[in-house]
């Protein structure tokens, strides 16, 4: 059977084209391109010489490639994707819109679809794959993180960590978690703000092998109107996939793909209690990431990426 052409369009470079990549290559025909918009994008004329441009730009690139369907990504970047100059020549029933901060930035994410006229999304939030099917839209959930070379379980591996945490510190209330932590039970984290950049997800998936628990934070910073969010965070599924146990703070996201198996606690002293349980209690930790590992099996970004174009 021959393989679906399928070019994925990103605004910027990012290594998650890379991760993408890795997931389709042996069931897409693939060709991923960054349009290496600037930022901070350039206001009026410019922006909208730079909309022209990028519009022929891609003009060109599917007439060279003439693919069968088109995966896009546009967050971060909604000013270029909502300038009226703004077009991707092709037929937007064959496009499919990859949103993976949706649960933060849904609002700007739908005038985008609307202004591109497309209508099947995947996103990486379970909630809002429900509120996009509410709206109309052909909606699947889809982590973001989850190559079988990179995200695997080492039953091998003995874990040097109790428990790690890997993020930026600066978020929220994430700095005073650590620190209340801390105090009781000794955490692998750097305040440095971002221990995380410029590390490669093979390394990532390293670094999670090697401890028993990887501690996830999900309340997101209030946007500007004062909202907070609790995020479904990839590290929940990179944990699984390698064989480690996720210790979240409370995310219905998370609940709902789970069956409310993932330890979840409110607040700091909850957190406490909740890893010192896990890590006396060995047998018990190890078959509760099997369960988990059951379910999160049928969400292998590969396998949800294949049926796309089918």
């Amino acid at each position: 059977m021959q393989k679906p052409r399928v070019l994925v369009l990103a605004p910027f470079d990012s290594r998650w084209l890379e991760e993408i990549r890795r997931c389709v290559e042996d069931c897409w025909d693939v060709r991923v391109v960054s349009l290496g918009a600037p930022q901070p994008r350039p206001q009026g004329m410019a922006l909208v010489e730079l909309a022209i441009d990028f519009s022929r730009r891609l003009d060109r690139l599917i007439k060279d490639f003439n693919p069968d369907g088109v995966v896009v990504n546009f967050e971060f970047c909604w000013d270029l994707f909502l300038t009226p100059e703004f077009f991707i020549p092709f037929d937007p029933d064959r496009i499919v819109a990859a949103v993976w901060d949706d649960s933060v930035f849904h609002e700007l994410n739908r005038a985008v679809l609307d202004k591109i006229r497309v209508r099947k999304v995947l996103v990486g939030d379970k909630i809002g794959e429900f509120r996009y099917a509410e709206e109309g839209f052909t909606s699947q959930y889809i982590p973001l993180e989850g190559s079988e070379d990179v995200y695997y379980s080492d039953p091998d591996i003995d874990p040097v960590y109790d428990i790690s945490f890997f993020g930026a510190c600066d978020k929220a209330d994430r700095r005073e978690y650590l620190q209340y932590i801390a105090k009781t039970i000794p955490i692998n984290y750097n305040d440095s703000d971002r221990k995380v950049i410029g590390v490669s997800y093979r390394e990532l998936g390293d670094m999670i092998r090697n401890s028993k628990i990887i501690l996830n934070l999900s309340k997101s910073d209030p946007d500007s109107a004062g909202r907070v969010r609790y995020q479904m965070k990839g590290r929940i599924f990179e944990t699984i996939f390698c064989g480690s146990l996720p210790i979240t703070e409370t995310c219905p996201n998370t609940a709902i793909l789970f069956n409310g198996l993932v330890p979840s606690f409110e607040d700091p002293a909850q957190a406490v209690e909740l890893i010192g349980y896990y890590l006396r209690n060995e047998s018990e930790r190890k078959s509760l990431i099997l369960d988990l590992a059951h379910i999160a099996k049928q969400y292998r970004p590969h396998d949800i990426y294949r049926k796309l174009f089918l």
